[in-house]
């Protein structure tokens, strides 16, 4: 069995993916984020649903929960929309995958490698592309860090649920290996993004 899922089930999304990956359309499963934006989900959602432990298996961080993702999808399949079936919504999201990778080489070429500051200093661009309000910490320290404010060369963060915040540069972020956190909430709790007001002297970039 394909070890993109975990357990010995299967449902009408696995099927999906199967066959696609049968037919030689497909050599692994679309990214969920993509399955995120065909169905206007935010993709925080999509991968908190997807991380959720199954009853009687060892815990796999490296391995979606497909059973629970497959029941999250097929309340919201949609035949208006063009996706009435698990098959069509996975040919959705893999087109979606396509135009994601060819806008992410768009921007890097007209981007290059670097960000332009208004001091007109330079400096590079973030390998990790973050989404307000997941949680992440730095490989190595004990911190649950928010996203909370993004711009091209900053991301801050509120720590440890706050009131402190923390500023990471591109410099930073690229020279350390991030780990995101999936919180385990209802599949339909919509995780809130804090109203913080920044105050530049009181926050040290790093």
């Amino acid at each position: 069995m394909l070890r993109y899922y975990s357990g010995d089930y299967h449902n009408d999304l696995t099927d999906a993916i199967d066959a696609l990956i049968d037919e030689g359309v497909i050599d692994s499963p679309p990214t969920l984020k993509a399955y995120a934006q065909v169905m206007g989900i935010n993709p925080v959602r999509v991968y908190t649903v997807a991380k959720q432990p199954r009853e009687g298996e060892i815990y796999d961080a490296r391995v979606f929960n497909y059973e629970s993702v497959g029941f999250f999808f097929q309340r919201r399949l949609d035949v208006d929309m063009g996706y009435g079936n698990m098959r069509d919504l996975t040919l959705k999201a893999i087109e979606a995958d396509k135009v994601s990778i060819k806008s992410d080489r768009r921007r890097n070429k007209v981007r290059q490698d670097k960000v332009t500051l208004s001091t007109g200093s330079k400096i590079p661009m973030r390998r990790e592309q973050f989404v307000m309000g997941e949680h992440v910490t730095l490989k190595g320290e004990e911190h649950t860090m928010e996203v909370v404010y993004i711009t091209d060369s900053h991301v801050c963060f509120l720590v440890d649920g706050g009131p402190d915040l923390r500023v990471l540069s591109n410099w930073t972020i690229n020279s350390n290996e991030v780990v995101r956190i999936i919180l385990e909430v209802s599949e339909d709790v919509t995780l809130p993004v804090p109203e913080v007001e920044i105050d530049a002297r009181l926050v040290e970039v790093e």
